[in-house]
């Protein structure tokens, strides 16, 4: 019986069971190589002539296609191969099959985005109308906003201001790609609101533009909820990306078809501009307003591509960067993934950097542009996402992640920015949100995540005071502690020698009492434990005061269960079941909104970083047989 719950177990835990079938199609095509690695490097150098030939015949049909193009599509300094790019959607049957559509005549920036068909289901619909909104009262009103607080700036926030716009006069010059020059920009710009009236008679839907510090220089930042373009966008799709456990996935599964001979390298390339690739379907909604602090007046820019802060652009570039990362794996059986803009390769040693070669000439060639200068050539230790991965252990089955040393000394330096300022406006708490998040995820299990809800709540009530709360103190003092003091992780490959232990925990709350009960069985021991209890009255003041107080009950008769048996479960693996369906998506995640679940949910993930318990968390259905 247990040996059956195991194996249930070792099937959602198997990497080859959760990984896309192209990515697993990829690792076996290239392990077959291993007595032969020439054999690999010309298969693919015969699949990468076809590619280019094959551009070579469609170059007239995508000249014919580009000619009835949309403006945006034709300004834009990035030339999209779309014949080629409809011809992969076809050969491939990829699920996208608008996408060269949408690279033809733009995407929306606002109203309803087409799914994809490549991400998960979610359906987010618009608050406003688009097609009832008053663009020009609006546009009139943002210009009045800029006006007043640029005539009320400080010499600090000129400075911004400044940066910010020499950074878009920068993007609206020519641009050259492979030193060539195009005559095209990613924006046109700086116009006078005489122009811009000139140029969209029927009026335009104009958005702030603001400055954001980061890594030391300004990035230029678009508020488009402030404009209530992201109100006015519906979505049917969540974005799925490879995050900072992808390179970790493919390890386990070249480990699992190469043993000893899984040596494998990583290396990363980025997007040039990334959103500004996508073009738009309507210009007059990418403009973007913003204060020249020497003139004393509002300018304005049009943006070919997206803008950064529309909600319609993740998705929309999504889509592209997802399908260049899935044609890369079909074409060459190159193992690559992405998150957002940041593509990675992993493979043996033995393919060399040929995975990482032929992606970059795929995106030449269908006309996505990376940046020469953050590319990192294949090898055993490598950032990704801000995270170093050491994959000189694979072959022992065995992996190291860090958060990459500079960063953890940036991030606990814009904590202490924060705190000695003593604001945070919802702009920062987004982009401070972000970064603590990718940092969290290199510690044990989902240790700080729950930390981070009172830095989410300040960036989704923008309207609220920039002054720090109590809740947001201790939230930026914890992660400086952490951040300072978390160690690097190391986790195991493959297969494991012992079977999984075992959890049942549950709670009731009834009349103001609550009880905590749990049982435990080690196969490895043949041995069950158990426990039940009333919750002190201390605990029950921790929480906070209402009614109904089983969701925190059950989280706690959960954590229970660690604290008191620290030895049994320390460096095991564990099968968690728990029949309240919220609590567990609290320890999943390690996070939750409502504060007293948030603190025993970070207590209990810092508590596991000690012992390092493997959990994954089961629903089970609880039905009742009264005996007589």
């Amino acid at each position: 019986w247990s040996r059956g719950l195991g194996d249930v177990y070792k099937r959602q835990r198997d990497a080859r069971a959760v990984a896309d079938a192209d990515l697993k199609a990829s690792v076996r095509f290239v392990s077959s190589y291993v007595g032969d690695p020439g054999k690999l490097l010309a298969a693919r150098s015969i699949v990468g002539g076809i590619m280019e030939w094959a551009s070579a015949q469609l170059r007239p049909h995508t000249d014919v296609m580009f000619a009835a193009s949309a403006l945006s599509t034709r300004m834009l300094p990035s030339r999209h191969h779309l014949a080629l790019i409809t011809a992969l959607c076809e050969a491939l049957e990829w699920p996208h099959m608008d996408l060269p559509a949408s690279l033809i005549f733009g995407f929306p920036s606002v109203g309803p985005l087409p799914s994809s068909g490549v991400f998960r289901p979610n359906v987010k619909m618009a608050t406003v109308d688009h097609s009832a909104f008053d663009c020009r009262s609006w546009a009139d009103e943002l210009e009045r906003r800029i006006s007043r607080r640029g005539k009320r700036s400080t010499a600090k926030s000129d400075d911004l201001a400044r940066a910010a716009l020499r950074k878009s006069v920068d993007e609206a010059a020519a641009v050259d790609v492979g030193g060539v020059p195009t005559g095209r920009s990613w924006s046109s710009g700086p116009h006078s609101r005489a122009e811009m009236d000139a140029s969209f008679p029927r009026g335009f839907w104009p958005s702030r533009r603001f400055g954001v510090v980061q890594k030391g220089s300004v990035r230029p930042c678009d508020d488009c909820r402030e404009s209530s373009q992201n109100a006015a966008s519906s979505q049917s799709e969540s974005i799925v990306c490879d995050g900072t456990d992808f390179p970790s996935l493919l390890a386990d599964l070249y480990l699992s078809e190469l043993g000893s001979r899984a040596v494998l390298a990583g290396g990363t390339d980025d997007w040039r501009k990334a959103y500004r690739q996508v073009p738009s379907s309507d210009p007059s909604h990418q403009v973007v307003a913003l204060w020249d602090p020497d003139a004393k007046r509002v300018v304005y820019f049009i943006v070919w591509g997206k803008c950064f802060g529309q909600v319609h652009a993740v998705n929309a570039f999504n889509s592209l960067s997802k399908f260049l990362s899935c044609v890369a794996r079909r074409l060459f059986g190159a193992s690559v993934g992405n998150y957002f803009d940041d593509h990675v390769a992993v493979e043996p040693t033995f393919a060399g950097s040929s995975a990482q070669d032929w992606l970059r000439a795929l995106a030449s060639c269908l006309g996505f542009l990376f940046d020469p200068d953050k590319h990192f050539p294949m090898a055993p230790e490598f950032v990704y996402l801000g995270v170093t991965h050491d994959l000189s252990r694979v072959p022992a089955g065995l992996m190291r992640v860090a958060i990459v040393p500079e960063r953890r000394r940036q991030l606990v330096d814009i904590c202490r920015g924060v705190l000695r300022s003593g604001h945070l406006s919802h702009g920062a708490a987004a982009s401070l949100r972000g970064k603590l998040f990718f940092a969290a995820t290199t510690a044990y299990g989902r240790v700080g995540r729950a930390a981070l809800q009172p830095i989410l709540q300040r960036q989704e009530r923008p309207g609220e005071s920039n002054r720090l709360s109590p809740s947001l103190i201790k939230s930026l003092s914890f992660f400086i502690t952490l951040l300072n003091n978390m160690p690097d992780r190391e986790f195991s490959l493959g297969p494991h020698a012992t079977s999984p232990v075992l959890v049942w925990s549950d709670a009731s709350w009834e009349d103001g009492v609550g009880r905590l009960g749990f049982v435990v069985y080690d196969p490895d021991r043949d041995e069950f434990l158990f426990s039940d209890s009333d919750i002190p009255e201390y605990i029950l003041d921790f929480f906070v005061r209402k009614k109904q107080k089983i969701g925190q009950a059950e989280i706690l008769a959960a954590v229970s269960v660690y604290s008191s048996l620290p030895d049994l479960f320390r460096g095991r693996r564990v099968v968690h079941w728990i029949d309240n369906t919220s609590a567990i998506s609290c320890l999943l995640h390690g996070y939750s909104g409502k504060l007293d679940s948030a603190l025993l949910v970070n207590a209990f993930h810092l508590f596991n970083a000690g012992i390092r318990a493997d959990i994954h968390f089961e629903y089970v259905a609880v039905s009742y047989t009264h005996l007589t």
